[in-house]
């Protein structure tokens, strides 16, 4: 008897944790936003940095003072800054290289022979990418080239991505891996592949086929190419065996999207239609509005200006758009603890910006209050205190300046906001009230399960035997 009616209570439990997988699951959906991936990481995802480490038991010569001010220079750009920083490692104050990341300081101590001074370059994944001296040529081709202008280009016109082929040097082969791709990016661009599109496009679709703005570049590399040369190593240093002799002469697709991040490559046979195709999906498909690290993929070294390429997208196609009915516990509670709470908090902030107001628009930039936070502080491995990486500066450095918001991101952040995946989506009141009444729907179903299913499981276990 009590094993029939564990096996009773095992079938009940299962189908009211599944109602509630359900439920649960139904909820998540209904807040999806529906920004295609390869526009919010523009609009959202501030590339990781390069580190420019100088190891040195001296003070800084002239010439490290020059590479010092060349790398600062650019990283502060108002025009076209790049995501690199320089950092002095003092072997003299700090000899067990206690403020420098772990994977730099391993690789450091694992050196039979250490060149002092010498210069490293670390990818944001913590992979040594060079080591040697530097001068102003060297650094400049570091972040500048043709390709990537190209690429940069490309984006900028709203395409969802660019493949970079890199030639493997049998010509019949690479000529095949870019046929395939080829092929793909025509039938995109005839709208004969089927793919996601947010509501304002597929509106816009059935009037003058929007989808064929979903477009993929491509951009063929030789691996010999010496201009390329810090681009083609960035690729590679994204997997430990993309360097084996067994890829050595078959051909790499790497999709960049975004602010210049590369998602890992397709490599020889692999560089079909149908992966080409899932890659496609990822991009284009609805963001699942997670935090940069959970995605695949590494940013590249760029100097390009990214927020005057999302301001011209969201001026073209739109500023982020979806459901804005996520469950956050600033929107929900307040109405549930506090009678009035938004309003009262609202007049306080008001009250706060009219007495504080000048010191306000002096010490903090526009865009700091018009974005969400920005994933560079998980991403960077450098020295320094908590609050130095979460601005990007280092230690001992002045906070390097914010590029603007676009005026679509600023209104946005200006309404009424909420939590969406670590990241701050803004909507307005007729958005806000339709979230509220989904959330406390939600919240009530929950409790409705969990008493229904406590119901059942003590009716089960206490009834007489």
């Amino acid at each position: 008897m009590l094993n029939n009616n564990l096996q009773f209570l095992k079938r009940v439990s299962c189908r009211f944790i599944g109602l509630a997988i359900l439920l649960a699951g139904g909820a998540v959906v209904a807040s999806a936003c529906d920004t295609p991936v390869y526009r919010y990481a523009m609009y959202r995802w501030e590339p990781a940095p390069y580190e420019i480490y100088y190891f040195h038991d001296q003070p800084l010569d002239e010439q490290a003072e020059q590479i010092k001010k060349l790398v600062e220079n650019v990283s502060r750009s108002e025009d076209k800054p790049a995501n690199a920083f320089f950092v002095p490692v003092s072997l003299t104050d700090d000899p067990e290289l206690k403020r420098v990341a772990p994977d730099v300081r391993k690789a450091w101590q694992d050196q039979q022979e250490r060149q002092v001074p010498s210069y490293w370059v670390v990818t944001p994944h913590g992979r040594k990418l060079y080591q040697g001296t530097l001068d102003e040529a060297t650094l400049k081709a570091m972040w500048n080239s043709p390709a990537r202008t190209a690429i940069a280009q490309q984006l900028a016109e709203g395409k969802a991505g660019v493949l970079i082929m890199l030639e493997g040097g049998d010509a019949a082969i690479d000529a095949g891996a870019e046929k395939v791709a080829k092929e793909l990016i025509a039938e995109m661009g005839a709208g004969k592949v089927e793919l996601y599109l947010p509501p304002s496009m597929a509106a816009e679709d059935d009037e003058d086929g929007a989808s064929s703005r979903l477009q993929l570049g491509l951009i063929k590399i030789a691996r010999t190419d010496t201009a390329e040369k810090w681009l083609i190593d960035s690729l590679m240093s994204m997997e430990d065996d993309l360097t084996n002799e067994e890829f050595a002469a078959q051909p790499m697709i790497f999709a960049v999207f975004g602010r210049g991040r590369a998602l890992p490559p397709f490599i020889g046979k692999g560089i079909s239609r149908d992966n080409l195709l899932e890659c496609v999906y990822f991009l284009t498909g609805a963001c699942s509005c997670t935090v940069k690290d959970q995605n695949p993929g590494m940013d590249l070294l760029f100097a390009e200006n990214w927020w005057s390429v999302a301001e011209k997208l969201a001026s073209t196609f739109g500023a982020e758009e979806g459901n804005e009915s996520q469950l956050g516990a600033e929107q929900l509670f307040p109405h549930l603890m506090i009678p009035g709470g938004e309003q009262v908090a609202d007049a306080s902030a008001k009250t706060a910006g009219s007495e504080d107001e000048p010191e306000a628009k002096a010490s903090v930039p526009a865009s700091a209050a018009a974005v969400g936070p920005t994933d560079q502080a998980s991403e960077s491995a450098g020295a320094g205190t908590a609050a130095d990486i979460e601005t990007g500066a280092m230690p001992g450095e002045p906070e390097t300046p914010v590029e603007p918001a676009s005026p679509q991101t600023a209104a946005a952040a200006a309404a009424t906001e909420h939590a969406h995946g670590g990241v701050v989506h803004g909507t307005d009141p007729a958005h806000a009230i339709a979230a509220d009444g989904i959330g406390i729907f939600a919240v009530g179903a929950g409790l409705c399960v969990a008493l229904v299913l406590l119901f059942g499981v003590t009716f089960l276990v206490m009834r007489p035997k």
